[in-house]
């Protein structure tokens, strides 16, 4: 279940924080190194569900929605035959002091949102290595970043790479980026 702070308590079991349901928010499962390749969108109430995966340890998941700020939970154990509840508290994404963002939109040839797009910062002078997951509606953010220049590279299977560098930041502004994946020709 996920859910926003600050709101008065839930009365469902599933919230373990004040708050109201989050919907349309993506929850990815990881385990170990590489992606299950599953992932899971929240319906009104919050809730969302991640079927037949193995049972085992070390499942990770990570909860994003655009305008909030990503939270990941690690160390999750499958136990079969059960329902493992895993709870996450996305709170607004804002921009301290000093500090400015990237936010974008990654479409397809024709305009169109693309989903599901990994988008990375891959050189500047801080948040190189973070990664963010394009929703339904293709949009992704990147806050507190040092001002100055970055460069961002967009990958979803199926479709061609795309990058972009020289992307300058400064402190207080937001900074829009749009991307255009291409369906890969199969050769």
């Amino acid at each position: 279940k996920i859910s926003t702070p600050g709101c008065p308590p839930c009365s469902s079991p599933y919230l373990r924080a004040p708050g109201r349901a989050l919907a349309g928010a993506t929850v990815k499962v990881a385990r170990g190194p590489s992606s299950v390749g599953r992932a899971a969108t929240t319906g009104e109430d919050g809730a969302f569900r991640l079927a037949e995966l193995a049972a085992g340890d070390g499942y990770v998941l990570t909860a994003t929605k655009e305008g909030f700020v990503a939270q990941t939970r690690e160390g999750i154990r499958v136990v079969a035959g059960q329902v493992t509840r895993v709870e996450f508290v996305l709170r607004a994404a804002e921009t301290p002091v000093g500090y400015g963002v990237i936010e974008g939109e990654v479409v397809d040839g024709e305009g169109r949102p693309l989903g599901g797009v990994l988008v990375a910062i891959v050189a500047g002078p801080s948040g190189v290595g973070r990664q963010a997951t394009t929703g339904e509606r293709g949009g992704f953010r990147f806050g507190e970043l040092s001002p100055g220049r970055y460069a961002l590279k967009a990958t979803r299977e199926g479709h061609g790479a795309a990058a972009q560098d020289g992307i300058v930041v400064e402190a207080g502004r937001t900074t829009p980026v749009r991307f255009v994946l291409r369906r890969a020709v199969a050769q």
